[in-house]
This record gives structure tokens, sequence and C-alpha cells, in this order.
């Protein structure tokens, strides 16, 4: 599209803000460039000589609808749609599906499921990436704690010297990026400029999860003061037992704020909605001209308690990062022949 003289090549700072702020676009319709919109998620759209029409065929439900069910039948319903998504995903038994696996609890999740479909860990490879000086990353070690369970093969690599590059993108980095890295490319990518981990070696499909964690997870302060709110004393010992050992794996205590739950008694103070903002990232103009303050503000003041693992998954499957993730992983954009199936 840029190479058409009609498209300009303009930023569009919102979209910008938006990627320094979150990581990602906080709009399904923006992209990086303001001459450029996309189509959003659920939506069609017709380009005809008579004009453009776009119409909306799905929608993901509201999460403030009240469920009136017993908590076991939601368990139930959950493991048969997890077990049945999986199952529609994994290729041919005979073909291998390579796991992306995690620290996680969604990418676990979803290869004890492929396990289990698969009756054993046979031709499910696992793929971890971490650092290993760079920065502390509990990846590696929880990772390796799912992979013995479930007795699956896995290969970790560390990337702290390798740097992920777009296509297009090596020009700038320095030599020492622009290397060959240190594992075997699938035959025709020896040149291909992919630094991604070499899962193409191992098959053409992978499966892989997204921030499942803010469902799957629980909230440690809200548990822990729901125990002892009804006077179960034990089970909250049991969990900072769990927890502790978590702490040894991670090699660091968790961040429960467990004095702080003891002093509140039965009230839990309300969090800073201004908290993790990046102070000094931005120029002061372009900070006030954007708004970037309010529009934080605004993100994380919703009102919505985010110990429910409804609004969190709600809001995780509701979040414009979902195009992206599907564009990042695109074969003709990675240079991969792979399928990844989320």
């Amino acid at each position: 599209l840029l190479e058409h003289p009609g498209v300009s090549w303009e930023p569009d700072e919102t979209s910008i803000a938006d990627h320094l702020l979150w990581g990602c676009i906080d709009d399904e319709r923006r992209t990086y460039f303001s001459s450029i919109r996309q189509v959003e998620r659920g939506s069609w759209i017709s380009i005809t000589p008579a004009g453009i029409e776009e119409r909306r065929w799905w929608s993901l439900p509201p999460s403030d609808v009240p469920l009136r069910r017993r908590h076991e039948a939601v368990l139930a319903e959950f493991d048969a749609l997890l077990r049945e998504a999986v199952r529609d995903r994994l290729p041919e038994p005979d073909h291998p599906a390579v796991l992306q696996l995690s620290g996680g609890l969604d990418s676990g999740t979803i290869a004890a499921a492929a396990v289990g479909l698969r009756g054993g860990p046979d031709r499910l490879p696992a793929i971890t990436y971490g650092y290993e000086h760079l920065i502390p990353d509990v990846e590696p070690p929880l990772s390796r704690l799912t992979a013995a369970a479930l007795g699956l093969t896995q290969d970790v690599t560390y990337v702290d010297d390798w740097p992920e590059p777009i296509p297009g993108m090596a020009p700038s980095l320095p030599e020492w990026a622009t290397e060959a890295p240190p594992w075997p490319m699938a035959p025709g990518l020896e040149g291909a400029d992919v630094m991604n981990p070499p899962i193409a070696s191992r098959g053409r499909v992978t499966l892989t999860g997204w921030d499942g964690d803010a469902l799957l997870y629980g909230d440690v302060p809200g548990m822990l003061h729901g125990l002892l709110r009804r006077g179960r004393a034990i089970a909250v010992v049991g969990r900072l037992g769990a927890l502790t050992r978590q702490s040894w794996v991670m090699r660091r205590p968790p961040r429960v704020g467990f004095r702080g739950l003891v002093r509140g008694g039965l009230g839990r103070r309300p969090q800073d909605p201004m908290a993790g903002y990046p102070e000094g990232w931005f120029a002061p103009d372009f900070e006030a001209r954007l708004e970037l303050r309010d529009r934080w503000r605004a993100s994380h003041d919703s009102g919505v308690s985010d110990a429910d693992p409804r609004h969190r998954s709600h809001t995780a499957l509701g979040g414009a990062v979902w195009g992206g993730l599907f564009r990042d992983q695109d074969p003709g954009f990675t240079g991969q022949w792979v399928d990844a199936r989320h």
C-alpha cells in the first residue's frame, strides 16, 4: 500500500503513542500510518465501483451478564471448550505440532490438552525462548517444570544476544546482530531476514496462547482475603506454602502484599490508576497534545474490579492486540513456513 503514490507515509501519532504506552495500537481500525486503516475483526468489507460497504457479523458478548450457574458446571464447560479448541487446531496425528511453551498458564494448559488428546507427548516438541543474563527471566525454569510433568521434549533457546528484527530492519542493526543465528533453519530459509526460533525446522503447525494468564491466574491477595473472611486459616497456610514453592522456582518472593492484606483487615485499598505510567518517556508537548495521561487513567480506572476473572478475560479477548498477533505470525511476514494457531 505504501508504494502507491496516493498513500501517504505520514505517521499516525496516536498509534505511535499507543505503542509506547501499551505495546500495541489500542484501536482495531488505526495503523501506524494515518492514511491506512484496517478492517475490524468480525467484520467484512466490500469495495465496488458503487462504493465501500462494511458490516460486522460477530462481536464479543458482554461480560457483565450475571452467570447463575454452579461453579462445577462452569469448569466442566471450560474444559470441554478448551479440548474442542485444541482439537480443532491440532494437525493429523502423524504430523507434529510445535508447542510454544512459556512459563505461563495458558501455554501449559494448551500443551496439557494437546498431550491428552494425542494420548501422549509424541510428535509434540516444545520450544521455549527466554533470557539468561540480560534480564531476570522466569520463563525457562517454569516451562521446564511443565515440560517435565507432561513428558515433552523441550528445546530452550536463550536470545540475550539475538534481537528479533522485522523484515527490512537488518540494515539498521549492528553487524553482530545480522550474523546467522545459531540454530538450523528449514531448507530455503537460510537467507531469510528472520531471527525467530527454529519452529519451521520441527513442524509446519505451532500452537500458542496469548494472555491466558489474565483468565487462569487468580488474584492472590483477593484469594487470601476471601479465605480469611470465611475463617479458613488452614487453607491460607496451604496457599502460602504453594507461593513459597513458586518463589523458590522463580528465585524471588511473590509480590502479593501480605502485610498490607493483614493490616487492611476486611478492606482493600483501591489501586492508583496512574501506577505504572511511563514517566519521562514523552516530550511534554506530545504528551499534552495527545492527552496521554488522561487516556492511561481512563484505561486503568474502569470501575470494574480486576479480581473478576470474567472482566479480565473479556479485556484480554477484546484487546486490539489480536490483529497484530495474527499479522506478526503470518508466514508472509515471518518468512517461515509455519501456521501459527492461537
